[in-house]
Protein backbone atom coordinates (compact mmCIF):
# COMPACT_ATOMS: atom_id res chain seq x y z
CA UNK A 1 0.00 0.00 0.00
CA UNK A 2 1.07 3.36 -0.77
CA UNK A 3 -0.22 6.56 0.13
CA UNK A 4 0.07 10.20 -1.38
CA UNK A 5 -0.41 13.40 0.25
CA UNK A 6 -0.77 14.97 -2.90
CA UNK A 7 -4.56 16.21 -3.92
CA UNK A 8 -7.10 14.41 -5.89
CA UNK A 9 -5.64 15.28 -9.17
CA UNK A 10 -2.35 14.58 -9.26
CA UNK A 11 0.32 12.10 -8.36
CA UNK A 12 4.05 12.48 -7.87
CA UNK A 13 6.68 11.44 -10.63
CA UNK A 14 8.29 9.17 -7.64
CA UNK A 15 5.11 7.38 -6.76
CA UNK A 16 5.05 6.13 -10.54
CA UNK A 17 8.63 4.93 -10.51
CA UNK A 18 7.62 3.14 -7.41
CA UNK A 19 4.77 1.38 -8.54
CA UNK A 20 5.76 0.54 -11.61
CA UNK A 21 7.74 -2.54 -9.87
CA UNK A 22 4.41 -4.09 -8.74
CA UNK A 23 3.62 -7.19 -10.40
CA UNK A 24 -0.32 -7.07 -8.62
CA UNK A 25 -3.24 -4.86 -9.45
CA UNK A 26 -3.36 -1.66 -8.79
CA UNK A 27 -6.46 -0.37 -6.63
CA UNK A 28 -6.60 3.41 -6.02
CA UNK A 29 -8.95 3.93 -2.98
CA UNK A 30 -9.66 7.93 -2.74
CA UNK A 31 -12.53 9.78 -0.48
CA UNK A 32 -16.24 8.80 -0.73
CA UNK A 33 -17.41 11.89 -2.71
CA UNK A 34 -17.42 13.29 -6.23
CA UNK A 35 -14.03 14.79 -5.58
CA UNK A 36 -12.52 11.78 -4.25
CA UNK A 37 -14.25 9.75 -7.20
CA UNK A 38 -13.19 12.33 -9.88
CA UNK A 39 -9.85 12.46 -8.59
CA UNK A 40 -9.28 8.56 -8.53
CA UNK A 41 -10.75 7.99 -12.42
CA UNK A 42 -8.06 10.84 -13.65
CA UNK A 43 -4.52 9.46 -11.07
CA UNK A 44 -6.12 6.11 -12.49
CA UNK A 45 -6.12 6.67 -16.44
CA UNK A 46 -2.99 8.39 -15.76
CA UNK A 47 -0.96 5.55 -14.11
CA UNK A 48 -2.76 3.39 -17.15
CA UNK A 49 -1.00 5.34 -19.12
CA UNK A 50 2.03 5.28 -17.96
CA UNK A 51 1.94 1.66 -16.65
CA UNK A 52 0.03 -0.34 -19.36
CA UNK A 53 0.54 -3.38 -18.72
CA UNK A 54 -0.54 -2.94 -14.98
CA UNK A 55 -4.44 -3.89 -14.11
CA UNK A 56 -5.57 -0.32 -12.59
CA UNK A 57 -8.74 -0.28 -10.25
CA UNK A 58 -10.90 2.32 -8.48
CA UNK A 59 -12.40 1.48 -5.55
CA UNK A 60 -16.17 1.97 -4.84
CA UNK A 61 -17.48 2.86 -1.51
CA UNK A 62 -20.66 1.72 -0.26
CA UNK A 63 -23.31 4.36 -0.78
CA UNK A 64 -24.95 4.39 2.79
CA UNK A 65 -21.65 5.73 3.89
CA UNK A 66 -20.99 9.25 5.13
CA UNK A 67 -19.59 11.95 2.53
CA UNK A 68 -16.04 12.54 2.37
CA UNK A 69 -15.58 8.65 4.36
CA UNK A 70 -11.94 7.11 3.73
CA UNK A 71 -9.69 4.51 3.90
CA UNK A 72 -8.77 6.41 8.18
CA UNK A 73 -12.53 6.21 8.90
CA UNK A 74 -12.85 2.31 7.38
CA UNK A 75 -10.08 0.78 9.70
CA UNK A 76 -11.38 3.33 12.80
CA UNK A 77 -14.91 2.35 12.59
CA UNK A 78 -13.97 -1.57 12.11
CA UNK A 79 -10.01 -2.68 13.14
CA UNK A 80 -10.55 -5.37 10.26
CA UNK A 81 -11.46 -2.42 7.54
CA UNK A 82 -14.36 -4.66 6.58
CA UNK A 83 -15.63 -1.47 4.75
CA UNK A 84 -12.20 -0.79 2.98
CA UNK A 85 -12.31 -4.67 1.63
CA UNK A 86 -16.00 -4.09 0.01
CA UNK A 87 -14.72 -1.47 -1.36
CA UNK A 88 -11.79 -3.13 -3.13
CA UNK A 89 -14.65 -5.80 -4.36
CA UNK A 90 -16.74 -2.69 -6.01
CA UNK A 91 -14.04 -2.14 -8.42
CA UNK A 92 -13.81 -0.63 -11.30
CA UNK A 93 -11.46 -1.37 -14.01
CA UNK A 94 -9.70 1.65 -15.86
CA UNK A 95 -8.88 1.44 -19.58
CA UNK A 96 -6.34 1.92 -21.54
CA UNK A 97 -7.22 5.07 -23.71
CA UNK A 98 -5.88 5.68 -27.29
CA UNK A 99 -3.44 8.66 -27.71
CA UNK A 100 -4.74 9.86 -30.74
CA UNK A 101 -5.27 13.36 -32.26
CA UNK A 102 -9.15 14.61 -32.00
CA UNK A 103 -9.94 15.43 -35.12
CA UNK A 104 -13.70 15.85 -35.16
CA UNK A 105 -16.54 14.34 -36.79
CA UNK A 106 -16.20 13.69 -40.33
CA UNK A 107 -19.02 15.27 -42.46
CA UNK A 108 -20.67 15.60 -45.75
CA UNK A 109 -23.07 18.17 -47.54
CA UNK A 110 -26.38 16.50 -48.38
CA UNK A 111 -26.05 16.11 -51.62
CA UNK A 112 -22.85 13.46 -51.34
CA UNK A 113 -24.28 12.21 -48.18
CA UNK A 114 -27.74 10.78 -50.67
CA UNK A 115 -25.50 9.54 -52.83
CA UNK A 116 -22.87 8.03 -50.71
CA UNK A 117 -22.71 4.19 -50.72
CA UNK A 118 -22.97 2.73 -47.26
CA UNK A 119 -22.97 -0.60 -45.49
CA UNK A 120 -27.03 -1.76 -45.92
CA UNK A 121 -28.65 -2.95 -42.90
CA UNK A 122 -31.52 -5.32 -42.95
CA UNK A 123 -32.71 -8.19 -40.95
CA UNK A 124 -30.30 -11.47 -40.29
CA UNK A 125 -33.96 -12.92 -38.41
CA UNK A 126 -37.01 -11.46 -39.12
CA UNK A 127 -38.37 -9.43 -36.03
CA UNK A 128 -35.72 -10.97 -33.89
CA UNK A 129 -31.98 -10.01 -35.36
CA UNK A 130 -30.52 -7.09 -37.61
CA UNK A 131 -27.23 -6.86 -39.06
CA UNK A 132 -24.41 -5.18 -37.53
CA UNK A 133 -25.85 -4.86 -34.27
CA UNK A 134 -26.06 -6.16 -30.89
CA UNK A 135 -29.38 -8.34 -30.15
CA UNK A 136 -30.94 -10.20 -27.42
CA UNK A 137 -32.37 -13.31 -25.71
CA UNK A 138 -33.28 -13.20 -22.25
CA UNK A 139 -34.95 -15.66 -19.93
CA UNK A 140 -34.78 -16.56 -17.07
CA UNK A 141 -32.97 -19.75 -15.35
CA UNK A 142 -34.31 -22.78 -16.78
CA UNK A 143 -36.52 -21.36 -19.35
CA UNK A 144 -34.82 -22.72 -22.73
CA UNK A 145 -32.90 -19.70 -23.47
CA UNK A 146 -29.89 -21.54 -24.21
CA UNK A 147 -32.04 -24.17 -26.29
CA UNK A 148 -33.54 -20.54 -28.07
CA UNK A 149 -30.40 -19.22 -28.84
CA UNK A 150 -28.50 -22.34 -30.08
CA UNK A 151 -31.86 -22.75 -32.29
CA UNK A 152 -30.93 -19.19 -33.68
CA UNK A 153 -27.97 -19.94 -34.08
CA UNK A 154 -28.37 -23.11 -36.38
CA UNK A 155 -31.02 -21.36 -37.92
CA UNK A 156 -29.00 -18.42 -39.23
CA UNK A 157 -26.18 -20.74 -40.44
CA UNK A 158 -28.68 -23.19 -42.60
CA UNK A 159 -31.58 -20.81 -43.29
CA UNK A 160 -34.02 -22.69 -41.60
CA UNK A 161 -36.78 -20.21 -39.81
CA UNK A 162 -36.38 -19.75 -36.11
CA UNK A 163 -38.94 -21.21 -34.80
CA UNK A 164 -40.55 -22.77 -38.07
CA UNK A 165 -41.61 -19.19 -38.33
CA UNK A 166 -39.33 -16.19 -38.61
CA UNK A 167 -37.34 -15.97 -41.96
CA UNK A 168 -33.23 -16.00 -42.23
CA UNK A 169 -31.42 -13.24 -44.32
CA UNK A 170 -27.77 -14.05 -45.35
CA UNK A 171 -25.26 -11.40 -44.85
CA UNK A 172 -24.11 -10.24 -48.57
CA UNK A 173 -20.86 -12.17 -48.56
CA UNK A 174 -22.39 -15.63 -48.74
CA UNK A 175 -25.53 -17.41 -49.33
CA UNK A 176 -24.93 -18.67 -45.78
CA UNK A 177 -24.28 -17.16 -42.58
CA UNK A 178 -20.76 -17.81 -40.90
CA UNK A 179 -21.38 -18.33 -36.95
CA UNK A 180 -19.12 -18.43 -34.12
CA UNK A 181 -20.55 -19.71 -30.98
CA UNK A 182 -19.31 -19.31 -27.50
CA UNK A 183 -21.05 -20.74 -24.55
CA UNK A 184 -19.69 -20.59 -20.87
CA UNK A 185 -21.68 -22.77 -18.71
CA UNK A 186 -21.87 -26.00 -20.33
CA UNK A 187 -20.04 -29.18 -20.54
CA UNK A 188 -18.89 -30.01 -24.40
CA UNK A 189 -20.69 -33.41 -24.15
CA UNK A 190 -23.87 -31.61 -23.19
CA UNK A 191 -23.34 -29.01 -25.93
CA UNK A 192 -22.72 -32.29 -28.25
CA UNK A 193 -25.91 -34.09 -27.20
CA UNK A 194 -28.07 -30.91 -27.85
CA UNK A 195 -26.68 -30.51 -31.18
CA UNK A 196 -26.93 -34.16 -31.81
CA UNK A 197 -30.94 -34.40 -31.48
CA UNK A 198 -31.52 -30.78 -33.03
CA UNK A 199 -29.32 -31.14 -36.15
CA UNK A 200 -31.42 -34.13 -37.98
CA UNK A 201 -34.14 -31.30 -38.11
CA UNK A 202 -32.22 -28.25 -39.34
CA UNK A 203 -30.43 -30.41 -42.05
CA UNK A 204 -33.83 -31.92 -43.09
CA UNK A 205 -35.42 -28.68 -43.49
CA UNK A 206 -32.14 -26.74 -45.13
CA UNK A 207 -31.97 -29.77 -47.41
CA UNK A 208 -28.11 -30.57 -47.17
CA UNK A 209 -25.52 -30.29 -44.21
CA UNK A 210 -22.91 -27.84 -46.43
CA UNK A 211 -23.98 -25.21 -43.71
CA UNK A 212 -22.75 -27.12 -40.94
CA UNK A 213 -18.74 -26.40 -41.76
CA UNK A 214 -20.29 -22.54 -41.56
CA UNK A 215 -20.67 -23.39 -37.39
CA UNK A 216 -17.63 -22.27 -35.65
CA UNK A 217 -17.95 -24.02 -31.84
CA UNK A 218 -15.65 -22.62 -29.11
CA UNK A 219 -14.87 -26.06 -27.04
CA UNK A 220 -14.50 -25.55 -23.44
CA UNK A 221 -11.18 -26.52 -22.04
CA UNK A 222 -9.85 -26.67 -18.62
CA UNK A 223 -8.68 -23.51 -18.41
CA UNK A 224 -11.71 -21.95 -19.71
CA UNK A 225 -13.69 -19.35 -16.45
CA UNK A 226 -16.68 -17.87 -15.67
CA UNK A 227 -16.09 -14.59 -14.50
CA UNK A 228 -13.55 -13.35 -16.19
CA UNK A 229 -12.97 -10.90 -19.18
CA UNK A 230 -13.43 -13.61 -21.94
CA UNK A 231 -14.32 -10.76 -24.22
CA UNK A 232 -10.67 -10.90 -25.03
CA UNK A 233 -10.36 -13.80 -25.84
CA UNK A 234 -13.61 -13.96 -27.98
CA UNK A 235 -11.26 -11.12 -29.85
CA UNK A 236 -8.45 -13.18 -30.15
CA UNK A 237 -10.61 -16.39 -31.85
CA UNK A 238 -11.80 -13.98 -34.19
CA UNK A 239 -8.17 -12.89 -35.51
CA UNK A 240 -7.26 -16.07 -35.46
CA UNK A 241 -9.79 -17.54 -37.34
CA UNK A 242 -9.78 -14.59 -39.77
CA UNK A 243 -13.43 -14.05 -39.30
CA UNK A 244 -15.11 -10.95 -40.36
CA UNK A 245 -18.48 -10.14 -41.64
CA UNK A 246 -19.64 -13.11 -39.25
CA UNK A 247 -22.59 -13.10 -36.72
CA UNK A 248 -20.87 -13.75 -32.72
CA UNK A 249 -23.63 -16.12 -30.55
CA UNK A 250 -22.61 -15.69 -26.82
CA UNK A 251 -24.14 -17.57 -24.32
CA UNK A 252 -24.39 -15.81 -21.71
CA UNK A 253 -23.45 -12.03 -21.51
CA UNK A 254 -23.71 -12.69 -17.53
CA UNK A 255 -20.88 -14.83 -16.92
CA UNK A 256 -18.92 -13.89 -20.12
CA UNK A 257 -17.03 -10.90 -18.32
CA UNK A 258 -16.21 -9.61 -15.19
CA UNK A 259 -17.84 -6.75 -15.22
CA UNK A 260 -20.73 -6.43 -12.61
CA UNK A 261 -23.59 -5.84 -15.40
CA UNK A 262 -26.18 -4.29 -13.07
CA UNK A 263 -23.90 -1.17 -12.28
CA UNK A 264 -24.10 0.90 -15.06
CA UNK A 265 -20.42 2.59 -15.10
CA UNK A 266 -19.02 -1.19 -15.37
CA UNK A 267 -21.70 -2.30 -18.01
CA UNK A 268 -20.74 0.33 -20.46
CA UNK A 269 -17.21 -0.34 -20.34
CA UNK A 270 -18.08 -3.33 -21.64
CA UNK A 271 -20.88 -2.16 -23.97
CA UNK A 272 -18.41 0.12 -25.92
CA UNK A 273 -15.78 -2.76 -26.28
CA UNK A 274 -18.18 -5.15 -27.93
CA UNK A 275 -19.66 -1.99 -30.06
CA UNK A 276 -16.25 -1.53 -31.01
CA UNK A 277 -15.95 -5.26 -31.98
CA UNK A 278 -18.93 -4.98 -34.14
CA UNK A 279 -16.99 -2.12 -36.13
CA UNK A 280 -13.89 -3.29 -36.41
CA UNK A 281 -14.63 -6.67 -38.15
CA UNK A 282 -18.48 -6.35 -39.33
CA UNK A 283 -20.01 -8.47 -36.70
CA UNK A 284 -23.79 -8.98 -35.75
CA UNK A 285 -24.02 -10.42 -32.57
CA UNK A 286 -26.51 -11.90 -30.19
CA UNK A 287 -26.22 -12.03 -26.50
CA UNK A 288 -27.85 -14.49 -24.13
CA UNK A 289 -29.18 -12.49 -21.19
CA UNK A 290 -30.92 -13.66 -18.02
CA UNK A 291 -33.54 -11.93 -16.05
CA UNK A 292 -33.93 -9.82 -12.78
CA UNK A 293 -35.88 -11.38 -9.99
CA UNK A 294 -39.23 -10.35 -9.70
CA UNK A 295 -40.83 -11.23 -13.30
CA UNK A 296 -43.67 -13.59 -12.13
CA UNK A 297 -45.19 -10.48 -9.42
CA UNK A 298 -45.32 -8.49 -12.60
CA UNK A 299 -47.42 -11.09 -14.99
CA UNK A 300 -46.11 -9.25 -17.79
CA UNK A 301 -42.23 -9.25 -19.54
CA UNK A 302 -41.08 -5.86 -20.27
CA UNK A 303 -37.65 -5.06 -21.04
CA UNK A 304 -36.36 -2.90 -17.51
CA UNK A 305 -36.50 -6.99 -16.05
CA UNK A 306 -33.40 -7.74 -17.72
CA UNK A 307 -30.21 -8.02 -16.42
CA UNK A 308 -28.40 -4.71 -17.11
CA UNK A 309 -31.76 -2.49 -17.86
CA UNK A 310 -32.19 0.10 -19.76
CA UNK A 311 -28.18 0.95 -20.59
CA UNK A 312 -28.20 -2.45 -22.09
CA UNK A 313 -31.35 -2.30 -23.79
CA UNK A 314 -30.59 0.97 -25.17
CA UNK A 315 -27.72 -0.39 -26.83
CA UNK A 316 -29.27 -3.26 -28.42
CA UNK A 317 -31.27 -2.82 -31.10
CA UNK A 318 -33.70 -6.16 -30.94
CA UNK A 319 -34.92 -7.91 -27.74
CA UNK A 320 -37.02 -11.05 -27.70
CA UNK A 321 -37.93 -11.96 -23.80
CA UNK A 322 -39.19 -15.96 -23.17
CA UNK A 323 -40.81 -16.97 -19.80
CA UNK A 324 -42.23 -19.81 -18.93
CA UNK A 325 -45.79 -20.51 -18.78
CA UNK A 326 -47.80 -22.13 -15.99
CA UNK A 327 -50.48 -23.69 -18.40
CA UNK A 328 -48.42 -26.03 -19.82
CA UNK A 329 -44.54 -27.82 -19.11
CA UNK A 330 -44.02 -27.56 -22.84
CA UNK A 331 -45.75 -23.84 -23.08
CA UNK A 332 -43.46 -20.41 -23.14
CA UNK A 333 -44.53 -16.55 -23.76
CA UNK A 334 -42.39 -14.98 -25.62
CA UNK A 335 -42.58 -11.10 -26.43
CA UNK A 336 -40.64 -8.89 -28.50
CA UNK A 337 -39.91 -6.08 -26.10
CA UNK A 338 -37.42 -4.38 -28.37
CA UNK A 339 -38.13 -4.32 -32.67
CA UNK A 340 -35.22 -3.32 -34.59
CA UNK A 341 -34.44 -0.55 -36.76
CA UNK A 342 -35.15 -2.53 -40.31
CA UNK A 343 -38.65 -2.34 -41.13
CA UNK A 344 -41.81 -2.47 -39.55
CA UNK A 345 -42.48 -5.41 -36.74
CA UNK A 346 -45.81 -6.52 -36.06
CA UNK A 347 -45.23 -8.80 -33.31
CA UNK A 348 -43.55 -5.95 -31.26
CA UNK A 349 -44.82 -6.02 -27.90
CA UNK A 350 -47.25 -8.71 -28.66
CA UNK A 351 -46.77 -11.78 -26.47
CA UNK A 352 -47.25 -15.63 -28.37
CA UNK A 353 -46.54 -18.89 -27.55
CA UNK A 354 -43.34 -20.93 -28.42
CA UNK A 355 -44.40 -24.47 -27.81
CA UNK A 356 -41.54 -27.09 -27.30
CA UNK A 357 -41.67 -30.25 -29.33
CA UNK A 358 -39.76 -33.39 -27.58
CA UNK A 359 -39.18 -35.06 -31.08
CA UNK A 360 -36.73 -31.95 -32.22
CA UNK A 361 -35.79 -30.16 -29.04
CA UNK A 362 -36.72 -27.10 -30.39
CA UNK A 363 -39.41 -24.57 -30.17
CA UNK A 364 -42.40 -23.72 -32.77
CA UNK A 365 -44.12 -20.74 -32.75
CA UNK A 366 -47.71 -20.82 -32.11
CA UNK A 367 -50.74 -17.97 -31.77
CA UNK A 368 -50.61 -14.80 -29.52
CA UNK A 369 -51.85 -14.57 -26.39
CA UNK A 370 -54.75 -12.61 -25.54
CA UNK A 371 -54.18 -12.77 -22.07
CA UNK A 372 -50.59 -12.67 -20.68
CA UNK A 373 -51.77 -12.80 -17.04
CA UNK A 374 -53.07 -15.80 -17.24
CA UNK A 375 -49.65 -17.63 -17.98
CA UNK A 376 -48.49 -16.25 -14.79
CA UNK A 377 -51.56 -17.84 -12.68
CA UNK A 378 -50.89 -21.17 -10.61
CA UNK A 379 -53.60 -23.01 -12.75
CA UNK A 380 -54.99 -25.97 -10.02
CA UNK A 381 -56.04 -23.22 -7.94
CA UNK A 382 -57.96 -21.35 -10.49
CA UNK A 383 -62.03 -22.82 -10.64
CA UNK A 384 -62.59 -21.17 -13.76
CA UNK A 385 -60.27 -23.43 -15.58
CA UNK A 386 -61.53 -26.79 -14.30
CA UNK A 387 -65.50 -25.06 -14.78
CA UNK A 388 -64.37 -24.66 -19.09
CA UNK A 389 -63.00 -27.69 -18.83
CA UNK A 390 -65.65 -29.69 -18.05
CA UNK A 391 -67.87 -28.02 -20.16
CA UNK A 392 -65.60 -28.51 -23.08
CA UNK A 393 -64.87 -31.99 -22.37
CA UNK A 394 -67.61 -33.92 -23.96
CA UNK A 395 -68.55 -35.16 -27.93
CA UNK A 396 -71.17 -32.49 -28.30
CA UNK A 397 -69.05 -29.33 -27.76
CA UNK A 398 -65.83 -30.12 -28.91
CA UNK A 399 -67.95 -30.70 -32.60
CA UNK A 400 -69.41 -27.21 -32.82
CA UNK A 401 -68.01 -24.63 -34.49
CA UNK A 402 -70.22 -22.50 -32.19
CA UNK A 403 -72.35 -22.51 -29.19
CA UNK A 404 -74.98 -19.99 -27.12
CA UNK A 405 -75.12 -19.67 -23.78
CA UNK A 406 -78.32 -21.84 -23.19
CA UNK A 407 -76.19 -24.79 -25.24
CA UNK A 408 -72.87 -24.06 -22.46
CA UNK A 409 -75.37 -23.88 -19.65
CA UNK A 410 -76.50 -27.28 -20.96
CA UNK A 411 -73.09 -28.73 -19.83
CA UNK A 412 -72.11 -26.69 -16.70
CA UNK A 413 -71.25 -29.24 -13.77
CA UNK A 414 -73.56 -28.66 -10.66
CA UNK A 415 -70.86 -27.45 -8.47
CA UNK A 416 -70.85 -24.56 -10.66
CA UNK A 417 -74.72 -24.37 -10.31
CA UNK A 418 -74.53 -20.26 -9.88
CA UNK A 419 -73.54 -20.50 -13.23
CA UNK A 420 -76.21 -22.34 -14.45
CA UNK A 421 -79.02 -20.38 -12.88
CA UNK A 422 -81.60 -18.77 -15.24
CA UNK A 423 -82.37 -16.75 -12.21
CA UNK A 424 -82.72 -13.22 -12.43
CA UNK A 425 -80.06 -12.58 -9.68
CA UNK A 426 -77.38 -15.54 -10.89
CA UNK A 427 -78.47 -14.86 -14.73
CA UNK A 428 -75.50 -12.20 -15.69
CA UNK A 429 -72.92 -15.32 -13.43
CA UNK A 430 -72.61 -16.55 -17.18
CA UNK A 431 -71.93 -13.74 -19.19
CA UNK A 432 -69.16 -12.38 -17.05
CA UNK A 433 -67.81 -16.03 -17.03
CA UNK A 434 -67.64 -16.21 -20.46
CA UNK A 435 -66.27 -12.62 -21.15
CA UNK A 436 -63.58 -13.64 -18.57
CA UNK A 437 -62.76 -16.72 -20.71
CA UNK A 438 -62.76 -14.59 -23.68
CA UNK A 439 -60.28 -12.20 -22.14
CA UNK A 440 -58.23 -14.82 -21.15
CA UNK A 441 -57.49 -16.09 -24.55
CA UNK A 442 -59.67 -19.19 -24.42
CA UNK A 443 -63.05 -18.41 -26.04
CA UNK A 444 -63.94 -16.21 -29.08
CA UNK A 445 -67.24 -13.86 -29.56
CA UNK A 446 -68.35 -13.63 -32.59
CA UNK A 447 -71.80 -11.29 -31.59
CA UNK A 448 -75.17 -12.83 -31.37
CA UNK A 449 -74.96 -14.79 -28.96
CA UNK A 450 -72.36 -17.08 -31.02
CA UNK A 451 -69.17 -18.20 -29.42
CA UNK A 452 -66.62 -20.34 -29.91
CA UNK A 453 -63.44 -22.56 -28.63
CA UNK A 454 -59.71 -21.17 -29.04
CA UNK A 455 -58.97 -24.97 -29.89
CA UNK A 456 -55.39 -24.31 -29.22
CA UNK A 457 -55.90 -22.35 -26.56
CA UNK A 458 -58.38 -24.93 -24.81
CA UNK A 459 -55.86 -27.82 -25.56
CA UNK A 460 -53.48 -26.34 -22.50
CA UNK A 461 -56.13 -27.16 -20.19
CA UNK A 462 -55.87 -30.77 -20.69
CA UNK A 463 -51.90 -30.83 -20.39
CA UNK A 464 -52.63 -29.36 -16.99
CA UNK A 465 -55.55 -31.59 -16.25
CA UNK A 466 -57.63 -28.69 -15.01
CA UNK A 467 -61.01 -31.20 -14.85
CA UNK A 468 -58.97 -33.00 -12.18
CA UNK A 469 -60.25 -32.62 -8.63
Amino acid sequence: AISVTAGAYSIPKETIDLIKYFNGDIYIVYDHDDAGYGGGGKVGTFIKSELPSHRVYTAKWRDDLSKGYDCTDAFIHSPTGENFFEALGNRVEILKQENKKIKGFETMTLDKFSEAKFEPQYPLINNIMDKGSVSLIAGDEGVGKSWAILSAGLSLASGVPLFDYFEIHSMEVSDMNKILYVQFEDKNFNIQSRLNQMLPRYIEKAGNKDWLKNFEICVMTPDKKLFINNWIEIKSTIDRLGLRDCVLVVDNMYTSTDKNIQENEELKVLLSYICELIEQYNLSILLGCHNKKGTEALRDLISDQIQGGKTLVNVATNCLMIHSSSLSPNLRIAKIVKAGRTGKNELYKVPFKLRWNDETSTFIKEEVIMNIESHFATPKKKWEYKLLWEVYNNTEMKMVSTFTRAKFRKYIPDEFDDYSSTDKSKANNLTRFLNKMKDWGFLGYKGKDKWYFIKSAIKELEHMDAGSK
